[in-house]
């Protein structure tokens, strides 16, 4: 990412979302622009940019990335909650699952309700999906 001016922030799509519902936070601006109301954050280890929001954490197919548990496990630690994919989804990320997965957003927001995670619960189920 390039910034201009150090204070500027390293977050797509803020402009976008409706602060009355959950914001999902995703690794790329592409993916962001995938769901509604959603957000990517350069690097998804980026500092939040608004406390008082209810962020949902999808971060890439990649049980095999040592980033990514550690990411992910980071915010399930600090109370947030987390998707974590079930196996039969084999795509990458979000643009993946509409391009190549033939999925439709219904179908995405649904998978991704339906696989929301917090606390010890995401943390035992994060272990499992881990390949690390």
């Amino acid at each position: 990412t390039i910034k201009e001016h150090d204070s500027e922030s390293k977050i797509f799509g803020m402009d976008r979302i409706n602060p009355e519902q959950p914001v999902w936070c995703v690794e790329g601006p592409i993916d962001a622009m995938m769901i509604p109301n959603c957000i990517a954050m350069s690097g998804i280890s980026t500092r939040l940019p608004r406390e008082d929001l209810e962020y949902r954490f999808i971060f890439d197919n990649e049980s095999r990335s040592r980033d990514t548990i550690k990411n992910m496990r980071k915010r399930l630690q600090t109370g947030y909650k987390v998707v974590i994919l079930p196996e039969r989804i084999l795509h990458k990320d979000l643009n993946d699952m509409i391009v190549k997965g033939n999925m439709n957003v219904n179908q995405i927001l649904d998978m991704l309700n339906d696989n929301l995670y917090v606390g010890h619960a995401g943390l035992l189920k994060l272990k499992n999906w881990s390949k690390v």
